[in-house]
């Protein structure tokens, strides 16, 4: 199996500023990142098994409950669905095909598809970006019904992917917003993240609150038409707040939901993606939006993109009191041009009171942190070498943050611990 890592480029048509959360005694802090105390370190591996050919092309959805996890593993190529509950061990739920036709059918699939498990009934949702519709499966595959998107902005989509996963809080559910369409170039009233449920009577999920709208860097420029350089990350912080990340952004925002306050501004950035160019300055979007010049060719906004850093997800890690944020540390141009075009990710540690702790570096030949998720273990990320080695499984490296070690890794990616695998136990696919 060769494992082919493609960064799909797709044009999005802008973005962008930030809400002005109506939050007394906000707290904004510049963050001063001084000696590496703690750093990321592997302290396992799980190897989940996959019915559908092309294990490296799947992603991965999870969801954490009462002390297991349920992770469902999407092939939106083959439309496989392997569902397996895990908690150190791995047990097979089920595994079924989606269907293009029929009764069970997701009608016009575009390649973007995602899943994501509705509480507290533990079934399994499929959000389809051709149809615009949620279609809704229990966990032997059996269609339950399907949801219409209800009180979303003209030109607004929810997105859902490994590395911008929807965060549950009991029946409310939080999750990243899409532009197809911004509304005009005034990108204060563009919407990035919101709060919605699901009304069984109407059969909706139904958008009811805006609880950011994007940070005011993306007022100061053009940051081409790339999707991965607009779509914010959040994460669940505790059983009240969330933490959300945009990509040109150096700050974290801390926000409870439960409140509706924002709690804190935070300036968490990796030294090795620090420094935000613009493509153009934000005349340039103005100009653009009323058509007074030409958009910037495919191959000019690919440069620009793949050549200077961004922000790609913020996640706990494990159940202790650290977090990360992982960074995408591009080639500069130089190396683009000569065909390099794959990033390292720069991990950055900091803690529940926001304090960075240290940094790690790693190397996109083993690692892909685009498809990760974390549970009680630690954070699991996608190991692209030893997957290309197996036929039927997808292998994730298990991360905790651990003290600062002077031994160094023989390997690229900082101090690693031996192996303690976590895939006893495994069922027999074939």
């Amino acid at each position: 199996m060769k494992l082919q890592c493609v960064c799909s480029f797709t044009i999005l048509v802008f973005a962008l500023v930030f809400l002005s959360c109506s939050s007394d005694n906000q707290v904004s802090i510049k963050n001063n990142s001084g000696k590496k105390l703690y750093e990321l370190k592997k302290v396992g591996n799980v190897k989940f098994p996959v019915s559908n050919s092309s294990p490296e092309l799947s992603d991965i959805f999870c969801h954490n409950h009462d002390g297991y996890s349920l992770v469902a593993i999407l092939n939106k190529y083959e439309l496989n669905v392997d569902l397996l509950r895990y908690n150190g061990d791995v047990e097979i739920e089920g595994v079924f095909k989606l269907e293009h036709e029929g009764p069970n059918g997701l009608k016009a699939v575009d390649g973007y598809i995602a899943a994501f498990f509705k509480c507290p009934e533990h079934t399994l949702l499929f959000w389809n970006n051709a149809t615009g519709k949620i279609i809704e499966f229990a966990l032997n595959g059996h269609k339950l019904g399907s949801y219409d998107i209800d009180n979303f902005p003209p030109g607004v989509r929810p997105i859902i992917s490994p590395s911008t996963p929807l965060v549950c809080f009991e029946d409310r559910y939080i999750l990243s917003l899409w532009l197809e369409n911004p509304s005009s170039p005034n990108f204060a009233q563009e919407p990035a993240v919101a709060e919605c449920v699901f009304n069984s009577v109407t059969n909706q999920l139904t958008l009811t609150k805006i609880i950011f709208n994007y940070p005011e860097v993306y007022e100061s420029g053009f940051w081409s038409f790339a999707p991965f350089k607009y779509t914010p990350s959040i994460c669940k912080m505790d059983s009240v707040s969330i933490l959300v990340s945009f990509p040109v952004d150096k700050n974290v925002y801390h926000f409870d939901v439960e409140r509706n306050k924002l709690l804190s501004t935070v300036e968490v950035i990796h030294p090795r993606a620090k420094d935000f160019k613009s493509m153009n300055d934000f005349d340039f979007v103005s100009d653009l939006f009323k058509g007074r010049v030409e958009k910037p060719s495919f191959e000019e906004n690919a440069q620009y993109a793949l050549t200077n850093p961004d922000y790609l997800a913020v996640s706990k890690v494990g159940e202790s009191v650290f977090n990360v944020r992982i960074a995408n540390v591009r080639p500069d141009v130089s190396a683009y041009k000569i065909g390099n075009s794959s990033p390292k990710y720069g991990v950055v540690i900091f803690d529940s009171e926001f304090k960075i702790l240290g940094d790690t570096l790693f190397s996109q030949e083993d690692y892909y942190f685009d498809m990760m998720f974390n549970t009680q273990h630690g954070l699991h990320v996608f190991n692209m070498k030893e997957t290309n080695e197996l036929e039927g499984f997808i292998s994730f490296d298990i991360f905790e943050v651990s003290p600062n070690s002077d031994t160094k890794s023989k390997g690229s990616c900082g101090v690693f611990s031996s192996d303690t695998s976590l895939s006893s136990n495994m069922p027999d696919t074939k």
